[in-house]
């Protein structure tokens, strides 16, 4: 709280993510089996439709029961105990209840947490690229990563908490261009997504018809980032 009164002003949590045609969330939680109350609780996240949450902390004594959340199926859950990565690793997918999982791949090499999940909903495939790359970034392990994990010509968004500041344009440039060049995905949110004036949080798709936002998550010097598609 003396945080929060001394460098940050407040905001409303009343901004949810609309309803969609495709919607994903990713948050970087800082410690998710101490705050999954605060998501269970969270009306805002009603319409996700797939939930990466990263930074989990997670550790193999936590079964799934653990960190459940209504109307969404079992998590993935993506972690390593090697100590070399803690207390930054973890990483858990929720996809919401009657969506179909149509494959999943990850990668936990050179300090990149990622995963490519493929899914159906309404007869239509999408695919979610989660990237977390320990700090400090490191721009060409995460074009690596995604370019393993990326599965073609389907409807693409990716996420994650990257460590790279978008803020600071020149060091986004290499990233941009990779993604451009290679998927035709573009940067779909550039503002502020952490209390200290920095956004580190990114979101890039391929689609056109878009929305995206952040919401204040004050469990977290992270704010939550969203995007919903209008296909």
């Amino acid at each position: 709280m003396t945080r929060l009164r001394t460098s940050k002003k407040l905001v409303s949590k009343t901004t949810s993510i609309p309803v969609s045609e495709f919607s994903v969330m990713c948050h970087n939680a800082q410690s998710l089996h101490k705050k999954i109350e605060h998501y269970r609780k969270d009306e805002r996240l009603v319409n996700a439709d797939v939930i990466v949450v990263q930074e989990t902390w997670a550790k193999t004594a936590y079964s799934n029961a653990h960190y459940y959340l209504e109307d969404f199926q079992d998590p993935v859950c993506l972690y390593t105990d090697k100590k070399q990565y803690r207390p930054h690793s973890g990483t858990f997918i929720y996809v919401k209840k009657g969506l179909q999982f149509v494959s999943i791949h990850h990668t936990t090499d050179h300090g990149i947490e990622g995963s490519c999940l493929v899914i159906c909903k309404s007869n239509r495939h999408y695919q979610v690229i989660s990237v977390y790359c320990h700090p400090p970034g490191n721009t060409n392990k995460i074009c690596t990563a995604i370019e393993h994990l990326y599965k073609g010509n389907i409807p693409l968004v990716i996420v994650g908490d990257m460590n790279i500041d978008q803020i600071q344009p020149s060091k986004c440039l290499k990233l941009y261009a990779f993604l451009q060049k290679r998927m035709n995905a573009w940067p779909a949110l550039c503002e502020e997504t952490t209390d200290y004036h920095s956004a580190l949080d990114h979101i890039y798709t391929t689609e056109i018809s878009y929305n995206t936002g952040v919401l204040e998550a004050y469990w977290s010097d992270h704010k939550m980032t969203w995007i919903s598609l209008f296909i």
